[in-house]
């Protein structure tokens, strides 16, 4: 099963404030690594006001959920941007057929 987040607000937002309600995805065992996600892919803008990167700033490589920054565009229109489409295509193993 893969995961793909867009412009996510769970760190910024909800894990600020809202903390015991949201602790970082390692730490809960059905969103770590060897949960019940085979992957998650975080992609994010950034300059995006709401929605950032998912693991903790001083988090250890790899980063868990991987983290795949684009351009900078704001918060909206993430299914219309390219970089976010090659993105998520890569991330889903699609191969057009």
């Amino acid at each position: 099963c893969v995961l793909v987040t867009m412009g996510s607000p769970r760190r910024p937002l909800y894990g600020h404030y809202f903390p015991a309600s949201w602790p970082p995805p390692a730490t809960r065992p059905r969103l770590a690594p060897g949960g019940v996600l085979d992957a998650w892919v975080n992609i994010w803008r950034t300059d995006d006001f709401v929605g950032t990167r998912i693991a903790e700033p001083d988090a250890p490589a790899p980063l868990w959920p991987d983290e795949q920054p684009v351009a900078p565009r704001g918060h909206t229109d993430y299914w219309l941007d390219p970089q976010v489409f090659a993105r998520l295509t890569a991330a889903l193993r699609f191969d057009g057929a």
